[in-house]
């Protein structure tokens, strides 16, 4: 295909275009030659300017266009060109577009966009001391003491506890955002998050035992508009609780006649958040990322 562009004249000799996997950049290739009309020599580098304001080819950062029938490939951007000389009168030029924009496979009147998003579960342990086995209070997710004493068995006399591993779990939520779309400083509003349990069941889990650790905004390198967002989350089965027995005005445990005389559920007193606010409203990304597929 020819087209004319004041001094130059360009002939596209290829097109690429490279849906590519969820998660990875999908891309076009353009190769050209061009050549002056008025038939003198043409100097890809002192001319290269001249050619990106006649719209030859793309400069870096430059967006491909919305093309009709197009769908993701209007949201790609030139990453890179190259200029090679071919002859005196005639160069190559090669240009590379991606863009981390897929379609949505669940839209249908009209198509829909993402960007990728995902999570990642790492089970764990943390240790805990115990005072009690056999309780008949739980340890109270809604609550940071628990209304009652513990009940159950004391492990050992005197103020002696014992070793025990709780069950945790790591959830890491990552997901691509588009900073021409949503400014990297939306991270000073998303760490209102932090130091937070959730207030509503989030993930699977119920009230009061998810807590969110930090959240971290740092830049891709799929291109310079694309960053990602990480938060950290922690479930805890036992919602974050302690074993923490009543004591003296010395530290020591009050004791009864086998051991410590009264155990409560114990936690550090925090704020909540809604942690689904995440997801902005949308379903199709809610699920994409707790589970893993668009429905």
């Amino acid at each position: 295909m020819s087209t004319v562009f004041g001094a130059y004249q360009r002939d596209i000799t290829s097109k690429t275009s490279n849906a590519g996997m969820y998660g990875s950049e999908s891309t076009i290739d353009i190769a050209c030659t061009v050549y002056r009309t008025d038939g003198l020599t043409i100097d890809p580098t002192a001319e290269a300017e001249a050619m990106i304001t006649a719209g030859v080819f793309t400069l870096r950062e430059g967006a491909y266009g919305i093309l009709s029938g197009a769908s993701w490939e209007q949201f790609a951007v030139c990453r890179s060109y190259t200029l090679s000389q071919i002859s005196g009168k005639l160069i190559k030029i090669s240009m590379h577009f991606s863009t981390m924009y897929f379609v949505d496979p669940t839209s249908s009147s009209s198509l829909r966009y993402q960007l990728p998003a995902f999570s990642e579960y790492t089970a764990r342990q943390r240790t805990t001391k115990v005072y009690r086995t056999g309780w008949s209070t739980v340890p109270p997710p809604t609550l940071n003491i628990s209304a009652s004493e513990i009940g159950g068995t004391n492990v050992v006399g005197g103020s002696t506890a014992i070793d025990m591993l709780v069950p945790q779990i790591s959830i890491r939520v990552r997901a691509t955002q588009d900073s021409s779309v949503t400014s990297m400083l939306q991270a000073t509003t998303l760490a209102n998050y932090m130091g937070k349990l959730n207030s509503v069941a989030f993930m699977g889990a119920a009230i009061g035992t998810v807590l969110c650790e930090g959240v971290s905004v740092s830049k891709t390198g799929a291109g310079t508009e694309y960053y990602e967002v990480i938060f950290e989350f922690l479930y805890d089965f036992w919602a974050h609780h302690e074993q923490v027995p009543t004591c003296e005005p010395t530290g020591r445990p009050l004791q009864g006649s086998t051991g410590p005389s009264t155990v409560y559920w114990k936690r550090v007193g925090r704020d909540s958040a809604d942690f689904n606010a995440i997801y902005s409203g949308d379903a199709v990304l809610k699920n994409l990322i707790e589970k893993g597929y668009w429905t």
